[in-house]
């Protein structure tokens, strides 16, 4: 492989350079002699390497209690204490670095010649002063080697189509999937509007071939619009006092979980579990009552006379079983919270989006409740009672976050990680047969080429009726 060079901003423009005297300019921007921005990966508080290249800004004003070592990771001491790395040099590799454009003062810009370059960190393989790609510290989660049997891998597309059983994988500077010729490699697109899926709930969509762009960007934060709750009950003897949240002996038992608001703002969601007596109706009848942040969350009783109609109120919902122990859908209330208003640690409405009562035409309905409301809906649907006592609780909102690492897993799915620990399926590696593999023919690179004796191209993915599954080094085959 050729050397990893460095990278630097150049107005909209990037340029390369194979050595660099820094210095830091008067915002604490890492500079070459020429005053150009050096390129590097921000690090997060775990220490992972994530995000885009961009200038990389320093907390330090003396450029001698600046280090930075052999993997390209920079950090400042006070000649005691090491401080905590602050971003990772990034790299850049051309299949044909020789094949660069010189510019002044020993700089290069990309040609047709030498190829698009491959955006990496410093970490396994010498490539020059930094070391180029690893498992801890690029933009991918390392240097991907894939292999498949039988299959082939489909770079470049119609126009360029070539076919390999084994790929190097990395981003170039555009955020494509690319092997280590800078061909992109064809996958099906997650089928989302935004284009990805938590894992487990992605829709690949087989009917559209496209070059994969990993957007690096950072993820928006996510209101929770739906949390599920599962439940299996023991019929307790029903308290004998009314309900208070103080009071452990007013209700059976308590769950909390962390919600988000609008601004990815966490916030406590209390679900209380009490035992009734309603022998009329069923003998096995509980309440579900639900707090936010210790706060009555009920939509308010227009009834009451002002001020009072604009209270709060508790926020209580009958659930009943059958003897058996299943959930009666008839009688159960479902559970829709529309009277939310989040507040910050002094107990005042913060700027995230409020609640639209049922009244103001809140629903059911959550996407098309007004735009960014704080209203959501609990769903319990299949719990059961009796024994045993099982509660679960799970939400859909998150944190916003930067991208931790990039994965490809064994069916061939893009796996992007982000610093809140959300998982994201983006889309699929395509793969391809042939009715006479024999007949390809192979190019200087050793990638192959259809031709008249091998037959057109049959499209599929890993794991999907006949494809076989990828292999790698660093993952199950």
């Amino acid at each position: 492989m050729a050397q990893a060079i460095l990278s630097y901003e150049s107005g909209d423009e990037w340029v390369y350079a194979r050595s660099a005297s820094l210095s830091l300019n008067s915002s604490g921007t890492l500079v070459n002699e020429q005053g150009l921005a050096l390129k590097g990966f921000s690090i997060d508080s775990l220490g992972y390497v994530s995000g885009i290249p961009s200038s990389i800004e320093l907390p330090v004003t003396d450029l001698e209690s600046i280090t930075i070592d052999e993997m390209g990771s920079i950090s400042s001491s006070d000649g005691e204490v090491d401080s905590d790395p602050y971003a990772q040099v990034a790299m850049a590799e051309f299949p044909s670095g020789s094949q660069l454009e010189p510019l002044d003062d020993a700089l290069f810009a990309e040609s047709d010649a030498s190829g698009q370059p491959r955006i990496a960190a410093a970490a396994t393989g010498a490539l020059g002063e930094f070391i180029f790609a690893s498992d801890l510290a690029t933009p991918l989660d390392y240097t991907l080697e894939l292999g498949v049997s039988e299959h082939y891998f489909y770079l470049g597309g119609d126009s360029s189509a070539q076919y390999s059983a084994s790929v190097e994988l990395f981003l170039d500077k555009n955020d494509y999937l690319v092997d280590q010729f800078s061909n992109r490699l064809m996958t099906y697109p997650e089928a989302s509007t935004d284009g990805m899926a938590i894992v487990g709930e992605e829709q690949i969509n087989y009917e559209v071939l496209a070059p994969e762009i990993v957007e690096t960007r950072n993820l928006d934060p996510k209101r929770s619009t739906k949390v599920t709750l599962g439940f299996n009950l023991v019929n307790y003897d029903y308290p004998v006092t009314e309900f208070d949240a103080l009071d452990r002996g007013s209700y059976n038992s308590v769950r909390t979980l962390t919600i988000y608001d609008s601004l990815g703002i966490s916030h406590t969601l209390s679900v209380y579990f009490v035992k009734r007596a309603s022998e009329e109706l069923s003998a096995n009848h509980w309440q579900i009552i639900v707090q936010i942040d210790d706060e009555d969350v009920g939509d308010p009783d227009t009834s009451l006379a002002p001020p009072k109609n604009t209270v709060a109120t508790q926020a209580v919902y009958d659930i009943y079983f059958d003897e058996g122990g299943s959930l009666n859908t008839e009688l159960s209330d479902r559970i829709l919270i529309s009277n939310w208003v989040p507040l910050d640690e002094n107990g005042l409405p913060n700027s995230a989006a409020g609640p639209q009562n049922v009244l103001a035409g809140g629903s059911f309905d959550i996407d098309h409740d007004r735009p960014g409301s704080s209203n959501f809906i609990i769903d319990y649907a299949g719990s059961t009672s009796p024994d045993p006592v099982a509660i679960y609780l799970d939400q859909n909102g998150y944190l916003d976050a930067s991208v931790r690492h990039i994965i490809v897993e064994n069916c061939g799915k893009i796996i992007v990680s982000f610093t809140n620990d959300l998982d994201t399926v983006i889309g699929q590696l395509a793969l391809v047969s042939f009715s006479d593999p024999d007949g390809l023919s192979q190019n200087a690179n050793g990638l192959y080429e259809q031709s008249e004796t091998s037959g057109s191209a049959i499209f599929g993915a890993p794991c999907v009726n006949d494809f076989n599954a990828v292999s790698g080094d660093d993952m199950d085959p």
